[in-house]
């Protein structure tokens, strides 16, 4: 009890005083509001290793690897402060050639990162611990694909939407946010 509660301290002086130079200090789950118990990973399924960049879903909390992301604040040449989220070493970023054809929605994966407004987010506070993670490229925010219609991923892919502030585009950081209604994996 004693460690979590000095990790909670850390965390709170981190966002609160930044003694840590961003936001979040370490990797941490990112929740979903769509559904209980969903959390942003990266598919961290074997058979996709071949891959250079992996798919985003949502899956039932579990805080392994997979789903632990940082937020990393980049400063731009215009003094404007965007963000990155790495997880497993990449970034999450947009696949601007792959458009689904069902949804016009971009799909989202990690890759590795660069130099590159695909992988620049804002992290748009909507209020009470909820966010919402806006894309650079074209101010879409990440979304939960919920288009029935696609049959094979439904409800688990993520990719960009207009954004609309539903629960299926609301993330949070439990850890950082415990007057939040998510709880901690």
């Amino acid at each position: 009890m004693k460690i979590l509660w000095e990790l909670y301290v850390k965390k709170i002086l981190c966002l609160f005083l930044t003694i840590c130079g961003s936001p979040w200090a370490s990797a941490e789950v990112i929740r979903s509001n769509y559904k209980e118990n969903l959390c942003l990973a990266v598919n961290d399924d074997p058979a996709a290793g071949w891959r250079t960049d992996r798919n985003v879903e949502v899956a039932t909390c579990d805080g392994d690897d997979h789903q632990q992301f940082t937020l990393v604040p980049v400063q731009l040449d215009t003094g404007e402060t965007v963000h990155k989220f790495q997880a497993l070493g990449q970034c999450l970023d947009i696949d601007a050639e792959a458009t689904e054809p069902w949804t016009q929605g971009n799909n989202v994966l990690v890759a590795p990162c660069a130099d590159s407004i695909s992988q620049q987010f804002d992290r748009v506070d909507i209020g009470e611990g909820w966010f919402s993670i806006r894309s650079r490229i074209d101010g879409r925010c990440l979304d939960i694909d919920l288009n029935t219609g696609n049959g094979w991923r439904t409800e688990t892919n993520v990719h960009l939407w207009q954004c609309h502030e539903e629960p299926n585009q609301l993330w949070t950081v439990p850890l950082l946010n415990p007057e939040s209604p998510a709880q901690n994996p």
